[in-house]
């Protein structure tokens, strides 16, 4: 589960749920609301779909989301503190110009896997409009001027945690399944 939380006043926030052994993204949730209404959103979509990992970015109001959902099966990411000289897990996901690329790169992998099976129409022109930035003011990748880019990020960090290995599988399984088929198909072929 993927999430992209907001304060509810300029930009909704987004909730995905993507299934790990199809790759479909099954349910999503969008809306401009507080973030202790998201927080209940997301419990009740997280029982519904068994208890899946929760990603949500921790930028400004994902910190306050996180406070209400601390008890759930929950991302955390490895950091280095320089100080301590050590690396800590840090609860959520935090966007910066890196860790966004790292979620496009892995996403465009999946992708070129045939794996993601997103059927949602307003996902799939959110995806039309968010592209690379080169100005000063938003330099990277995002919405373009007058867009959103909510449940595109809360797509991609659905997506996050699913590896190569786990899509090759699928892969192998959709083979399988095709071949089977064919068997099947010219067994009663014969028959006729």
């Amino acid at each position: 589960m993927g999430i992209d939380p907001s304060e509810g006043a300029f930009d909704p926030s987004s909730i995905s749920v993507v299934s790990k052994k199809t790759g479909r993204k099954v349910a999503k949730y969008k809306a401009f609301i507080p973030i202790v209404a998201l927080g209940e959103k997301v419990k009740f979509l997280y029982f519904k779909y068994n208890k899946p990992r929760i990603i949500p970015e921790a930028n400004a109001s994902g910190a306050a989301l996180i406070e209400q959902i601390k008890d759930l099966n929950i991302y955390h990411r490895r950091v280095f503190e320089y100080r301590e000289k050590r690396e800590v897990k840090k609860v959520g996901w935090k966007t910066t110009f890196a860790s966004k690329q790292a979620l496009i790169s892995h996403f465009i992998n999946l992708c070129r896997k045939d794996f993601p099976k997103i059927l949602d129409e307003a996902t799939i022109e959110e995806f039309k409009s968010f592209v690379w930035q080169n100005s000063a003011k938003q330099k990277g990748a995002g919405a373009e001027r007058g867009f959103h880019d909510d449940d595109v990020i809360s797509t991609m960090l659905a997506y996050w945690e699913l590896k190569p290995v786990v899509v090759d599988e699928f892969a192998a399984i959709k083979k399988e399944q095709l071949l089977a088929k064919r068997s099947r198909a010219r067994k009663a072929h014969d028959h006729i």
